[in-house]
């Protein structure tokens, strides 16, 4: 990874990139990179994300886009560049093919966040969606935005909107940093997994629904016990699976 001067930095050749939603950063590409520009006034937020980048670059994965250039701005990181990946997100691949023949992309991401688990005790994503995981046009599969995750002593920056919305629903709490966990990051997997399927949050999808769909989604069959532990209300101490080992069938191409 290259260290450059903001000041030495050629920002003249960057172009705005907008495409990325809900996002508090800016984005801008300049050839084959894009660029993640923070907020000058968030020092801490800025030297948060700077520890995971240096972290994750002496790392190397298949399934983590590193940076390749970190503009540094008074001694802090203001801005990184990495490889920008030409393809759809997880999401959007869902909305275009359905879920049925994506089964297969959700499948390896499972098993990808399984990998990263295991990188180190205390390695967490936080903020898990279908739109931070990018296929690119040879069916390879990348996590994007690692700079948000959780790394030995560092927390995540944040947790899934699904997350939220499930604890402030069923559980009626508000999360806190010391919740973090792998089995929140496996909650959040599945949670996106089922939402995405009934087009609705798991606390609004009644069992009646979900077993219509079973003959629709296979793979809801291999589902429904772990469906009705969650729906009932995520307990400390619970163990959520990995979505890749619970679907047994998974090939609906």
């Amino acid at each position: 990874m290259n260290t450059i001067d903001y000041n030495a930095f050629d920002k003249d050749k960057l172009v705005k990139y907008s495409p990325i939603m809900f996002s508090r950063n800016k984005f801008y590409l300049d050839k084959d990179s894009i660029y993640k520009v923070f907020d000058e006034n968030k020092i801490e937020e800025r030297k948060r994300a700077e520890k995971v980048i240096d972290y994750f670059s002496d790392i190397d994965t298949d399934y983590i886009v590193n940076a390749d250039n970190k503009i540094v701005k008074d001694d802090t990181m203001i801005m990184y560049g990495s490889k920008y990946i030409n393809g759809l997100s997880l999401r959007e691949l869902i909305e275009e093919k359905g879920m049925l023949k994506c089964m297969k992309y959700i499948i390896n991401a499972s098993k990808k966040l399984e990998e990263f688990h295991n990188l180190d005790d205390n390695s967490i994503m936080g903020d898990i969606h279908f739109g931070n995981i990018m296929v690119d046009s040879n069916d390879k599969l990348f996590f994007i935005d690692h700079d948000s995750y959780g790394i030995k002593d560092i927390k995540p920056e944040t947790y899934s909107i699904y997350l939220y919305r499930y604890f402030n629903n069923i559980e009626c709490k508000s999360l806190k940093d010391s919740d973090y966990s792998k089995d929140l990051d496996r909650l959040a997997f599945l949670l996106s997994v089922l939402n995405l399927t009934f087009k609705r949050e798991v606390y609004m999808t009644r069992s009646l629904l979900y077993d219509d769909k079973k003959d629709e989604y296979p793979y809801l069959k291999d589902l429904k016990e772990i469906y009705l532990d969650i729906k009932n209300g995520y307990k400390d101490g619970t163990k959520v699976p990995y979505i890749h080992e619970l679907i047994k069938n998974y090939d609906y191409s």
